[in-house]
């Protein structure tokens, strides 16, 4: 592969934690590491962590190419979280930089919160450029999180307003800001005009293990994710319950974790023993999944992206999304799929029923999805635009 730049060094941040044993294989680090210079500060969850340093006696192990530096994840209260983060991203990035001679030139967070604030405090230290990649959509996203409980939801507003200033902060320094779609900010009362290094494009995902997946129907529709109540599972029971007579050889299956509870789905879920609640699964694992549906809905009542969008499209399977955020970037309503209303059972119920009932209709919505995909959104064209943002802030230098 041709490198525009192959000497340039970047260290990129997450916020974890990095799930190392269940990785794709030739995931968003292998292709990264085909073009830069790449380091790696990743929480691990726990056992993780210390069996690699049972193993090999330090915190750094080289995958892909890239040099991944390890701290262990901690579990316990989130405010103290940051703080360890904090201070494990501040001392292995500096120890890069200087004691390992590996003077990077930009230093990227994956999160615009408070791993994008210790980003941004790296960078000055460092003199490295920053980018801060805002994966999330601010748009209701912060009181979907809010409980019934007073005192709870004081708290939580309090951290809303304390989780805006900090994104402001962030955004407003970082030397560029990568969006997954235009007017990202905009719930946030930033206004994009205002910032001259802004530039978008979709998250990484492994198209190619889902194009090379074995196909098949199995007639069921999907649904995949968590929270629940973000995703929308309970609009998608009510809207299957409503036309389920009309498909009655079709199962649903909604597959994730459900950290509120799944006593309401259930209930919601009751006589209908087509519906199938599962227990959530390894990523591995989502691509049989998604391989052998007959329809993926994403039902999210909030949604940046929607990278399993991208999965189904790659698994030439019709999907059905909600008008949500960043969605309408991706699905293009009646071309590579169909869009239904927030929150409007009725819509979803009456799409779903067209979809499954008109194989015409199917089969030209999963083909135009997979070879948009295949034009806009595969691994090259991720690597494409990472190299155009990444020589765009170093010329800036």
């Amino acid at each position: 592969m041709n490198c525009l730049c192959p000497k340039t060094k970047i260290l990129l941040v997450g916020a974890g934690p990095f799930a190392l044993k269940s990785r794709i294989k030739n995931d968003k680090l292998f292709y990264l590491s085909q073009n830069f210079a790449c380091s790696y500060i990743t929480p691990l969850f726990q056992a993780e962590h210390y069996e690699i340093k049972k193993n090999i006696g330090i915190d750094k192990i080289i995958v892909d190419g890239v040099k991944i530096y390890s701290y262990p994840y901690y579990l316990g209260n989130s405010l103290l979280r940051n703080f360890i983060s904090g201070f494990h991203i501040i001392s292995k990035a500096l120890k890069i930089n200087y004691k390992e001679n590996m003077k990077y030139k930009v230093i990227i967070s994956t999160n615009p919160l408070f791993i994008g604030l210790i980003v941004i405090i790296v960078g000055a230290i460092t003199g490295a450029k920053t980018i801060i990649e805002v994966n999330g959509n601010f748009e209701d996203a912060f009181k979907y999180g809010y409980t019934y409980d007073t005192k709870l939801k004081t708290f939580e507003k309090m951290k809303e307003k304390i989780s805006r200033l900090i994104i402001t902060i962030v955004v407003k320094r970082a030397d560029m800001v990568r969006l997954l779609y235009d007017k990202q900010l905009l719930p946030l009362g930033l206004s994009e005009r205002k910032f001259p290094n802004i530039i978008s494009f979709s998250d990484f995902v492994p198209v190619e293990q889902f194009v090379k997946s074995k196909k098949s129907d199995n007639k069921y529709i999907l649904l995949l994710g968590f929270p629940w109540y973000l995703k929308g599972v309970d609009i998608l029971i009510k809207a299957f319950k409503k036309i389920h007579i009309y498909i009655p050889e079709y199962r649903l299956k909604i597959v994730g974790w459900c950290p509120e509870g799944r006593e309401y789905y259930e209930n919601l879920a009751k006589g209908n023993s087509n519906i199938d609640l599962c227990n959530p699964v390894n990523y591995k694992e989502v691509i049989p999944l998604m391989a052998k549906c007959s329809l993926y809905v994403l039902a999210s009542r909030t949604e940046a992206m929607g990278r399993v969008l991208i999965e189904a499209m790659a698994c030439k399977k019709p999907i059905i999304a909600c008008d949500v955020g960043g969605v309408s970037c991706i699905v293009k309503n009646g071309f590579n799929g169909l869009l239904f209303e927030k929150e409007n059972v009725d819509d979803l119920a009456e799409k779903i029923k067209i979809v499954l009932s008109d194989q015409k209709l199917a089969f030209e919505l999963a083909e135009n999805g997979y070879q948009f995909v295949q034009a806009m959104l595969s691994e090259k064209c991720y690597v494409q635009n990472f190299r155009n943002m990444i020589e765009k802030v170093v010329k800036n230098n």
